[in-house]
């Protein structure tokens, strides 16, 4: 979930508190980290800084083990 809705180019592509599911990690550096989900409104993968994320897990599969 985000902190808050999420803009390119004067354009919602992220609304805040919706759960997108992250498709891809990219890694330029250290410091230079993203994650890459599917806009449920344009239909276009977006590249989120890990800042804008206000919760990594929303309803987590509980693993259950014998």
């Amino acid at each position: 979930m985000l902190e808050m809705d999420y803009h390119i180019q004067d354009k919602l592509v992220l609304r805040q508190g919706e759960a997108y599911e992250v498709l891809a990690k990219t890694e330029v550096s250290v410091s230079d980290i993203a994650f890459v989900v599917l806009s449920d409104i344009t239909e276009e993968l977006v590249s989120v800084h890990p800042f804008l994320v206000s919760d990594y897990l929303v309803n987590p599969v509980k693993v259950l083990q014998n």
